[in-house]
């Protein structure tokens, strides 16, 4: 009944179609058509290839600024493997129902929506998103929240992940000790980011 696309939209083959036949399209058809103008930012127009290419080189505030608001992704707690608690960290898994995400690695970030924390406040954390190359998997990505100060049971709850800062990109460790002492150095780093931020 209502169609919004960019001024710039293409689409189809050879990206021959464009506003004014989806226009054309809708006049016959019975549907309405609006553009919307480009948004620019610093002398530069802001765009979706602009804010996936951000998102894609790590550059969280590059992104923030494209995008209005931190790069956030949403979910819901889920039940993992409990590696993180044998390795001393802890993590909340959120499920991801999607085959590619845009961003990976290790991040600065905080979780917003917990209901059972003191004043319903965000949490700071370390993040993994990726397809965890140490351990043998399907290749599919996860998202893995250590908080910081953090010991209450989450399990179904619905979550928001603010991406803050990114740390490093995924590796693939020799064995458990190297991924551990990494595991320690990213939290320190994220630590600290939050002390500077502050």
């Amino acid at each position: 009944k209502y169609l919004v696309v960019g001024d710039d939209f293409r689409f189809g083959k050879g990206r021959a179609g464009d506003f004014a036949m989806l226009k054309a399209a809708g006049e016959q058809h019975g549907f309405e058509v609006v553009d919307t103008q480009t948004v620019v930012s610093e002398n530069s127009r802001i765009s979706s290839t602009g804010i996936r290419a951000a998102l894609t080189a790590g550059d969280m505030p590059q992104a923030a600024e494209l995008l209005g608001r931190s790069y956030t992704m949403a979910g819901r707690v889920a039940h993992g493997f409990k590696r993180g608690r044998e390795m001393g960290y802890p993590t909340a898994n959120i499920a991801i129902h999607r085959k590619q995400t845009p961003v990976s690695g290790i991040f600065v970030t905080r979780m917003h929506g917990l209901t059972d924390v003191e004043g319903e406040g965000p949490v700071d954390g370390v993040s993994s998103l990726g397809v965890r190359p140490t351990f043998e998997g399907d290749g599919k990505a996860v998202l893995e929240v250590h908080l910081f100060n953090f010991n209450r049971m989450i399990y179904g709850q619905n979550v928001v992940v603010e991406f803050l800062h990114k740390i490093r990109d995924e590796e693939k460790f020799e064995n458990m000790e190297a991924l551990i002492e990494k595991i320690h150095e990213d939290a320190d780093r994220a630590r600290e980011w939050f002390e500077q931020e502050a």
